[in-house]
């Protein structure tokens, strides 16, 4: 049944939980939750869909898929593409079903519970520094099994050149993700991106920083901001100067791998 345009307007606002922002915990009382990395994160999401732009291809997993939002960006642009998004996080992936219900997306671990399905392409975003170093090289092999023959994998991390935070088990450079991709994956490319800028820090930090103290929302200043670092520090020149890269590889033939009757050793 059609909705009218006032029952469409409440459910487009349903795509974002803002009953939960306002919050008071018996001392301090909040309205707003502030992502100061928002700008990086919107960069990211078009390095990648750059970086899908040069590859054929016809369907795509998403390893770690989260809340959707790239998946969201894929529909947009392709589609026509098969898509699928798979997480361990049941939080997230519920949260995902209810922003993009038309795509398909499941509670999965990879490394425990194999895919059935092949892809063209597989996409590890800002994953695998969330994986522990010791199951790393298991868990890109799990990957590697969800794709075809030939198939290609897109994957961003945060750089060494970035600090280090609590969540993350490591960060990478080309020459240690080159060496653990070699198991299951051949012939990387490397893309460097968010460029260090001390310009851009600055900005960001006049713009309010984390917003511990204030937030600067006139939209005008933000986008020549957001436009700022498109132009000037999403892609980098060099590795010396990145704080994180992106990385298209293919995946390896079972003779490359090692491997006897199409199967891959563990």
């Amino acid at each position: 049944m059609p909705m009218d345009k006032q029952t469409a307007r409440q459910e487009e606002q349903y795509r974002f939980p803002y009953h939960y922002l306002p919050t008071y915990d018996g001392t301090r009382f909040s309205q707003l939750q502030h992502w100061s990395w928002g700008y990086r994160y919107l960069g990211r999401l078009e390095v990648t869909l750059d970086l899908l732009g040069t590859l054929a291809f016809r369907s795509l997993v998403d390893v770690g898929c989260g809340d959707g939002r790239f998946l969201a960006e894929v529909r947009q642009r392709w589609p026509d593409r098969t898509v699928l998004g798979i997480d361990s996080s049941e939080t997230a992936v519920a949260l995902a079903r209810r922003i993009i219900p038309d795509v398909p997306l499941m509670t999965r671990d990879i490394l425990h519970s194999p895919l059935d399905q092949r892809f063209d392409v597989a996409t590890l975003l800002d994953v695998i520094e969330h994986v522990a170093p010791e199951s790393l090289p298991a868990f890109l092999q799990a990957v590697s099994r969800c794709l075809r023959p030939g198939g290609y994998l897109v994957l961003t991390a945060p750089h060494r050149n970035e600090p280090h935070i609590a969540k993350h088990y490591q960060h990478f450079d080309s020459a240690n993700l080159r060496q653990m991709l070699s198991g299951a994956f051949s012939e990387p490319r490397f893309v460097f991106f968010d460029r260090r800028s001390w310009r851009s820090h600055l900005a960001w930090k006049l713009l309010g920083g984390s917003g511990q103290f204030y937030i600067i929302t006139h939209s005008g200043l933000n986008t020549f901001m957001f436009n700022h670092y498109r132009r000037r520090c999403l892609y980098a020149p060099d590795e010396r100067s990145c704080l994180r890269l992106a990385c298209v590889a293919q995946k390896a033939s079972t003779a490359a791998m090692g491997c006897e009757d199409g199967r891959l050793e563990a």
